[in-house]
C-alpha cells in the first residue's frame, strides 16, 4: 500500500528539487548576482483566473484538484457556485473569476480549498499551472497590480523560468477570505 503524502509535503519536495536545479542554472548562466537583491517569499501555487495569472501562498491551500459535483443553491450571488462535498465536508464553492468582477468568466473545474481561522471554502480557477518559489525585490512589495486581482493584491513577485524572471501578481488570500462578501455568506 502506498503511503499518502499531503499536498504541502509533495509541493515542498518538488519545490526543493526545482530550487536546486534553478540554483545550478543561475550559477551556470551568471544570473546568480542578479538574484542577490531578492527576498525569497516562499512557495506559491500559480493559477490562471479569467485569463490572468495569480500566485496564491501555498501554506493556505489545504487541497487542490478537479471538482466533480457542485450543487447549486437558489438565491445566491453569481460568484457563489453552490456547495460541494469534499471528503465528507460540505463547503461553499466560489468562482474566483466572477468574484473578482469578471462577469464573463467561465467557471473552472480546477479548485483550491483555502482557509484561515474563520472560513474554509473551495475556489474554482481556470487552471492550476504549478507551484513556484517566488522572490520579491523591495520595490515589488508595495507595487499595486492592475486588473482582475487589484483589490486583493499583495504586490508582485518573480520566479525564474529557464534563466528569465517572470513577474506575477501575488494574491492576498487573507484580504480575500476576510472580505465582507465572504464573511457575510451566512446572511445571504
Amino acid at each position: 500500500m502506498k503511503e499518502r503524502v499531503s499536498l504541502p509535503d509533495l509541493a515542498a519536495a518538488i519545490n526543493d528539487e526545482i530550487t536546486v536545479a534553478l540554483q545550478n542554472e543561475l550559477h551556470d548562466t551568471g544570473l546568480e548576482e542578479q538574484g542577490k537583491d531578492r527576498e525569497n517569499i516562499g512557495s506559491h501555487i500559480c493559477v490562471t483566473v479569467a485569463g490572468s495569472d495569480l500566485a496564491i501562498p501555498l501554506e493556505a491551500v489545504h487541497e487542490a484538484g478537479e471538482l466533480q459535483i457542485v450543487q447549486p443553491l437558489p438565491l445566491l450571488p453569481d460568484w457563489l457556485q453552490g456547495i460541494s462535498n469534499l471528503r465528507g465536508e460540505i463547503i461553499s464553492v466560489v468562482d474566483l473569476g466572477r468574484f473578482l468582477a469578471s462577469p464573463d468568466a467561465v467557471p473552472g473545474k480546477d479548485f483550491l480549498v483555502v482557509a484561515n481561522d474563520t472560513i474554509k471554502l473551495a475556489v474554482t480557477v481556470d487552471k492550476i499551472t504549478g507551484t513556484r518559489t517566488l522572490f520579491r525585490r523591495p520595490e515589488d512589495r508595495t507595487a499595486r497590480t492592475e486588473g482582475l486581482e487589484a483589490e486583493f493584491s499583495a504586490g508582485s513577485a518573480v520566479y525564474d523560468n529557464q534563466g528569465l524572471e517572470i513577474k506575477i501578481p501575488v494574491f492576498d488570500l487573507e484580504k480575500f477570505l476576510g472580505s465582507g462578501r465572504l464573511q457575510n455568506l451566512d446572511r445571504v
